[in-house]
């Protein structure tokens, strides 16, 4: 790191009923391998978990400090409350996003370091995460639109990103602030990197790939044709669906009002008519 200056970073995860993911998650994480430069502290919401996960978190990862969720904040209100108890803990110079489906390599969190450092301004840092039946097809990291930038051994500006292992410093935190509250579990992510670009801020995906997240294909609830219309509907417009109302929003903040009213449109036709959509 430049000038051997201590970082310190704070890494930030929500969880709900997922314990052996979210242990090995942790666990992978805590064998990367980092310089003397770098202290991490672990931030993690517990959203109500039934299997005991936080029990177990406390058994094998006691410096991570657990924060417990109201049971309904899903993964955007899970990791704005990380994110605001990090913040008010101590002036950290680098936030981590880390989602607990994501299995790091050992390098992960040298490699984010390395991008942020070899720049010349402020950027936020994505970190590519690949399959592990296909470690060169990118599955989770920089976005242009509804692509995902597949790596290619530079470091490539995107637009979007998922939020699978994100590096914000504490600067661009203090511009942009936290996640947009209005979000409950998706598209929160994707705004960050839509606000970023819309305040100058640039987002780069690392070169390489910094760990395993698998590719989430299957078609959502509200999509599917064996689901009675009531229940695709009900899918449809709660937090874990498409919830049409946030896209709308989410296109609409920053003046993409054609495709927020087309993509509303196309959703409610694919829900009310899925067998035609799927032919």
């Amino acid at each position: 790191m430049k000038n051997n200056k201590i970082h310190k970073v704070a890494v930030l995860l929500t969880c709900f009923n997922r314990k052996q993911k979210t242990l090995k998650c942790l666990e992978q994480l805590f064998e990367n391998l980092i310089t003397n430069f770098v202290e991490l502290n672990v931030f993690l919401v517990d959203d109500g978990s039934t299997d005991g996960t936080s029990n177990e978190v406390r058994k094998h990862f006691p410096q991570v400090s657990i924060i417990k969720g109201s049971g309904d904040l899903y993964w955007n209100h899970g990791m704005r409350l990380a994110w605001e108890t990090a913040s008010k803990k101590e002036a950290y110079d680098f936030f981590l996003w880390l989602n607990d489906d994501t299995y790091l390599f050992r390098d992960a969190i040298s490699t984010v370091l390395e991008v942020y450092e070899s720049l010349e301004q402020e950027a936020i840092i994505v970190g590519a995460t690949c399959s592990e039946t296909d470690t060169s097809f990118t599955t989770y990291g920089g976005r242009r639109g509804k692509k995902v930038l597949q790596v290619n051994g530079v470091i490539n500006e995107c637009f979007q990103f998922n939020g699978n292992f994100v590096l914000v410093s504490k600067t661009i935190f203090q511009k942009l602030g936290n996640l947009d509250p209005k979000f409950r579990h998706s598209f929160a992510d994707v705004e960050y990197g839509m606000r970023a670009n819309n305040k100058g801020i640039k987002n780069y995906v690392t070169p390489k790939h910094i760990g395993v997240c698998e590719r989430d294909v299957s078609i959502k609830t509200c999509f599917l044709p064996s689901i009675s219309f009531t229940k695709r509907l009900k899918n449809f417009y709660s937090p874990l669906g498409m919830n049409p109302f946030e896209y709308a929003y989410l296109f609409g903040k920053y003046g993409f009002y054609f495709q927020a009213f087309r993509g509303v449109v196309s959703m409610h036709l694919r829900v009310a008519f899925p067998k035609l959509w799927n032919s």
